[in-house]
């Protein structure tokens, strides 16, 4: 332990409690590699919160690549975090379970309160999961499956069909029946 704390700087700014709780918060938040890489997967690069869906791997103003993302904990890493941690061991903590891919924006709006507000563990739990859930689904259709919209529109007595659409070749067309 000892080895550990001489990382942190010994002057006023490190009293030895607050030593030990940043190494004890130091070892909790550490992301083992392959999980972050399961996470990131997972998300496909994008923000887990429901609606959001934001790249965090590229910035939405100039486009560069840049990591923007964040790792949200569903319990929190702290006892007195939101949502807390009663009932979850400290090897869940960092567990993928635990974790969701998540924007700055995101991430404020689920740590805003401390007892997490409207966002209880059961909420996160089903954001990330139909996400995840989404991501499989998007990714799993193969290349040479292709979708076709078809219009179709027939007159209802003597009302005409709603549809109106062009005849050049970048819209879809109507077809015409007699």
């Amino acid at each position: 332990m000892a080895k550990r704390a001489s990382r942190f700087r010994t002057d006023r700014r490190f009293t030895p409690m607050e030593r030990s709780v940043a190494i004890a918060v130091d070892i909790t938040r550490r992301v083992p590699p392959h999980i972050q890489c399961m996470i990131w997967g997972r998300a496909a690069g994008r923000c887990e919160f429901a609606g959001c869906n934001k790249a965090v791997w590229k910035s939405s103003v100039t486009q560069e690549q840049v990591n923007i993302a964040q790792k949200a904990h569903v319990y929190s890493f702290s006892d007195e975090g939101p949502r807390g941690n009663d009932g979850i061991s400290k090897d869940q903590l960092n567990d993928i379970g635990n974790l969701m891919l998540v924007c700055h924006e995101c991430h404020q709006k689920l740590d805003n309160k401390h007892d997490g507000g409207r966002y209880t563990a059961a909420l996160l739990h089903r954001m990330k999961a139909e996400h995840e859930r989404r991501i499989e689904r998007v990714t799993g259709i193969a290349a040479d499956k292709r979708s076709h919209i078809l219009l179709y529109g027939a007159n209802v007595g003597d009302h005409s069909s709603p549809l109106n659409c062009s005849r050049n070749a970048t819209r879809p067309q109507m077809l015409q029946s007699n």
